[in-house]
C-alpha cells in the first residue's frame, strides 16, 4: 500500500487479538494486555470516544479523505474475492432482501453441483444492532429460531413442514457467529409475494384470488393449530406459485410454546414496519395469533384488490371500496380481520379461514378449476415405481423419489381422496 499510494495516504495499521467466549483467567504482561481485547471491547471501537481510549496518539491524517483511493486499491486483481460456497450453494452477488436494521440480507443461491437447484441464503450481521445481540446465547436464540420452528412443525405436522423453507443443514449454537449464514431449499417456480404482486397478481381472476387467499389462510390455520404465531407477516414472508402453492418464511420473531419469546428483541428483529392498533394503544386481547390475523387481513385485502388497505395514523384500516369485483361479499370478512379492537378480530387463522369459507359458500362459480388436476392423473400404479428415497409416508399420502436409468421422478400418491368441486379446500390441499 505504501508503494502504490505513498506514505502520506497509508493509514495506521496495528494488530489485535480478540478473545471470544468466556475466559475466567488469562495471564498477560503489560505489553500483551494492550493488544488483547474481548469481543465487546473490540466492537466498541466503532464509537469515537471508545476508539480514542485505546488509540490516543493523534493520527497523521484522516483516512476517510482517501476512501476512493482505498476502494481502487482493494478492488484490484490481487484482492478480487474468490467464489465462495455455503453448505454447497453459491450466493448471487446482490441481495434480494435487506433487513431494515441491516441485521441480515437474503440472497438467491445455486447449488455447486446443480445450478438449477436453488436456495435462499440468509447472511446475518449481529453487530448491526450494536451490543444488543453480541452475546453468544442471544445470537443463537435469534439466529436459529427459523430452524427450530421448522423442526417443531415437522415433528407435529409433516405435511405443513412442506410449506416452510427447509434448512439445508442443521446448525447448532456454536455455528452462530457474528456473520452467521443459513441456507434454505427454495422450491422451483415460487416467487416472493412482493414480486408476485407486481408481476402476476393483476392476471388473476377473482376466483383465482379467492383460491390463493384460502390457501394462505389454510397454511396459517395449521400453524396456529400448533400454537405457532409468525408475528412478522408481510410481503417478504410469503412465497407464491399459482394456483395455490404458499410457502412461509421469515420466522426469527416467531412465537411457539416450547421456546421463550423474543421479547424486547422482536421490534428490532422483524422486517414488517406496519403498526398494529395495539402498538399504539395497549389491548389485553391482543394475542400473537390475533396480531397475525390483522396482518393476514391486510394481505388478503392485497390479494383480493391488488393494493394494500389504506392507512390512518400508520395503521391499516378497513374502508368500503368504490370499485369492488366481489360486490361487497368480502367486506364483513376483511373488516373483522382489520378490526382495531383485537377482541373483535378472529381469534386465529383457523377461525378466519372458516369465515372466508362461509362468505364464499353461495358463489355461483367454483373457486377451483377441476381441469387443473388433469395433468396429475396417473395412467400407472404406485407399484410401477421403485422407491429410491421416501420423503413422506402418512395415512393420507406417500411421497417418494423414483430413479430409473434415464428419468428422475417425484411421485405423490393420495389415498382415498380425489378432486371434488364441492370441497374446494380439499382440492387446494391436493395441489400443495
Amino acid at each position: 500500500m505504501t508503494q502504490k499510494l505513498g506514505r502520506e495516504r497509508t493509514p495506521f495499521i496495528t494488530s489485535l487479538v480478540v478473545m471470544h467466549g468466556s475466559i475466567e483467567t488469562i495471564k498477560l504482561n503489560n505489553d500483551e494486555e494492550e493488544s488483547v481485547l474481548n469481543l465487546t471491547e473490540f466492537l466498541s471501537l466503532r464509537f469515537e470516544h471508545c476508539y480514542k481510549k485505546y488509540f490516543s496518539k493523534r493520527p497523521r491524517f484522516n483516512p476517510l479523505d482517501n476512501l476512493k483511493e482505498y476502494d481502487s486499491f482493494f478492488q484490484g486483481p490481487s484482492f478480487r474475492p474468490k467464489d465462495y460456497f455455503v453448505d454447497g450453494f453459491r450466493p448471487e452477488e446482490k441481495p434480494i432482501l435487506e433487513h431494515p436494521n441491516k441485521l441480515y440480507s437474503e440472497f438467491k443461491a445455486n447449488a455447486k453441483d446443480d445450478p438449477t437447484k436453488l436456495a435462499l441464503l440468509r447472511q446475518w450481521d449481529f453487530s448491526a444492532l450494536g451490543l444488543d445481540l453480541i452475546g453468544h446465547n442471544d445470537r443463537s436464540f435469534i439466529g436459529l429460531r427459523e430452524q427450530r420452528v421448522f423442526e417443531y412443525v415437522a415433528d407435529r405436522n409433516e405435511e405443513l413442514s412442506l410449506s416452510l423453507l427447509r434448512p439445508v443443514t442443521r446448525k447448532g449454537p456454536n455455528d452462530v457467529t457474528l456473520d452467521f449464514s443459513e441456507v434454505f431449499i427454495l422450491p422451483n417456480k415460487i416467487t416472493r409475494l412482493a414480486e408476485f404482486t407486481h408481476n402476476t397478481l393483476s392476471k388473476l381472476s377473482t376466483e383465482e384470488r379467492v383460491t390463493l387467499v384460502k390457501a394462505m389462510l389454510n397454511r396459517f390455520a395449521e400453524l396456529h393449530d400448533l400454537r405457532v404465531a409468525h408475528r412478522d407477516i408481510g410481503e417478504h414472508s410469503l412465497w407464491i406459485d399459482r394456483p395455490s402453492k404458499v410457502v412461509m418464511s421469515g420466522f426469527p420473531a416467531a412465537y411457539y410454546p416450547e421456546m421463550q419469546t423474543v421479547g424486547a428483541f422482536r421490534e428490532k428483529v422483524k422486517i414488517e414496519r406496519s403498526l398494529l392498533p395495539e402498538d399504539i394503544t395497549e389491548n389485553k386481547s391482543a394475542t400473537p395469533y390475533r396480531r397475525d390475523v390483522f396482518m393476514l387481513g391486510a394481505l388478503a385485502y392485497l390479494l383480493f384488490f391488488g393494493e394494500k388497505p389504506p392507512k390512518v395514523s400508520s395503521v391499516y384500516e378497513w374502508a368500503p371500496r368504490a370499485e369492488d369485483p366481489f360486490n361487497g361479499t368480502m367486506n364483513k370478512f376483511i373488516e373483522q380481520a382489520l378490526s382495531h379492537d383485537a377482541a373483535l378480530r378472529f381469534q386465529n387463522a383457523r377461525e378466519m379461514l372458516e369465515a372466508l369459507n362461509a362468505a364464499t359458500t353461495n358463489q355461483k362459480s367454483s373457486i377451483i378449476d377441476i381441469t387443473v388436476f388433469d395433468a396429475f392423473k396417473a395412467t400407472t400404479r404406485e407399484r410401477d415405481y421403485t422407491q429410491s428415497e421416501i420423503f413422506d409416508d402418512t395415512n393420507e399420502y406417500t411421497c417418494f423419489r423414483s430413479d430409473s436409468e434415464d428419468t428422475l421422478r417425484l411421485v405423490k400418491v393420495w389415498y382415498g381422496v380425489e378432486p371434488d368441486i364441492r370441497k374446494p379446500d380439499l382440492s387446494i390441499k391436493l395441489l400443495s
